[in-house]
């Protein structure tokens, strides 16, 4: 059985078990896992952090008696005071499973062979649902959690409910054998547990204090920074300019959705052609006529392959080591992956707790209209970020801290976008919507690029 303590009232879980944490985005749940975490004498843990910066998870795991070690998934490559560099694996972007789950095994098996408990816990599988297909993740969660819980281990995973399309969590529920489940209500949050074949326990009070980063750099606005780019749309065509091509030449009936689908999350559009010029079933990278790299079709498609979580680092694929993970391209997405993205970086600054946050809604109903919404960026702004909304004046906006543009031009009306900085961190969404409910561009955490895109902003609105 694994004990808990501190704040929250989560009773012991038995080993061997796995519990999906269910609840809003803002209701605490970096404090439940640093709580659920936290191993006790003869355990050992592993956090993956997707969203959470690892040393503000760090300062809240409540008196480990055992090891922590970090799998780093957020992309920044920050210095973590409190943690021995040889629990740290950093991973370059979340939608790099494979390398996660080599990553956790490189701590799991180490920490088996001592004869540890392990917990292991992964804090956003909303962001993941963001990165890659439901089935991709499917596939990930249905390898890791029977290694963990096969050395009678405990495993649990996050989930924010008000920010995930009730596809990815029927998906991915039934891998778990029990819930932990957090709520807001007008006094605070609530926590209970349902463990498997039980009823579940009484709701009671929860309180976990947000984990605010150091400021590494100006976290105020500047509104006097010089713009590089003339509109939102010529960012967008310039970054879709930079795509790679992946050719794959004779691929002798592959099945190449899966590949194609991974590939355009990458900024990398997949063509297919046949040829009895190049041998069967090669697969070449190239830019704008220019070839980069090429490998054997099969050798890239085992390097993204999930079935098996590898002891020990694999050789990376060539093409994959060519591609820049600090980019997500996007092509005809609909609202719930935007939605799901653009969460990722409203709770980014709600971690932060200061800088800018610029919110554009296409129409400004579209935040007057929905309760989550509004509150959520009541929360953010009550954080210590300041916020604009940008959208068509078709609603009236009055929130405390808020600053409100309406302007009806079509590039407010046709953008999709929110962009972030503040205490050293920064991420960007933007896309067109060219066709009704379809949207082009991209997401990053590239800081030169989220400037630009906030640079514009500011001059221009």
């Amino acid at each position: 059985m694994h004990s808990m303590r501190g704040v929250a009232p989560v009773p012991r879980l038995p080993g061997g078990s796995s519990y999906l944490c269910l609840g809003p985005p803002m209701a605490g749940m970096d404090g439940l896992l640093a709580t659920v975490l936290a191993p006790r004498e003869d355990e050992a843990a592993i956090a993956v952090l997707t969203d959470t910066d690892p040393e503000s998870f760090l300062e809240r795991v409540d008196e480990p008696e055992g090891p922590v070690a970090v799998v780093d998934c957020t992309g920044e490559e920050r210095e973590i005071d409190g943690i021995d560099d040889h629990f740290v694996r950093r991973v370059s972007s979340p939608a790099d499973l494979t390398s996660i789950g080599i990553a956790v095994s490189e701590f799991l098996g180490p920490f088996v062979e001592r004869g540890l408990s392990v917990r292991v816990g992964l804090d956003s599988l909303t962001t993941l649902s963001v990165y890659v297909e439901r089935k991709q993740l499917f596939t990930f969660l249905n390898t890791l959690e029977p290694r963990v819980t096969g050395h009678d281990g405990l495993f649990v995973a996050a989930l924010y409910t008000q920010s995930v399309a009730e596809q990815v969590q029927s998906t991915v529920e039934p891998l778990f054998d029990g819930r932990i489940e957090l709520r807001e209500k007008a006094n605070g949050s609530e926590v209970r547990v349902q463990p498997p074949s039980e009823d579940p326990t009484e709701w009671e009070p929860f309180e976990s204090d947000i984990g605010r980063i150091e400021a590494v750099s100006s976290a105020s606005r500047e509104s006097s920074r010089a713009s590089t780019v003339d509109s939102l749309g010529a960012l967008v065509r310039r970054i879709e300019a930079t795509r790679l091509t992946l050719s794959v030449y004779n691929p002798d009936g592959t099945d190449l959705g899966p590949l194609r689908t991974r590939m355009d999350r990458l900024n990398i559009t997949l063509e297919s052609i046949e040829t009895p010029k190049v041998p069967d079933g090669v697969a070449m990278l190239h830019r704008d006529g220019e070839f980069l790299v090429a490998e054997p079709l099969g050798t890239l498609l085992s390097s993204l392959s999930l079935d098996e979580l590898q002891e020990q680092e694999s050789e990376l694929s060539p093409i994959v080591d060519h591609v820049d993970s600090t980019v997500t391209g996007l092509s005809g997405v609909k609202k719930p992956l935007l939605i799901r993205a653009s969460r990722m970086f409203e709770l980014l600054a709600y971690r932060t707790g200061q800088g800018t946050l610029h919110a554009g809604f296409q129409k400004l109903s579209r935040f007057a209209d929905d309760e989550y919404v509004t509150r959520l960026y009541e929360n953010i702004v009550g954080s210590g970020v300041d916020a604009r909304l940008y959208g068509a004046p078709d609603a009236t906006i009055s929130v405390d801290g808020i600053e409100v543009i309406e302007d009806e031009s079509e590039e407010i009306t046709d953008s999709w976008f929110v962009v972030f900085e503040g205490g050293g961190r920064s991420g960007a969404l933007l896309c067109e919507e060219r066709e009704p409910k379809s949207y082009h561009g991209f997401w990053t955490r590239r800081p030169e690029l989220v400037e630009e895109t906030a640079s514009y902003l500011e001059a221009t609105y």
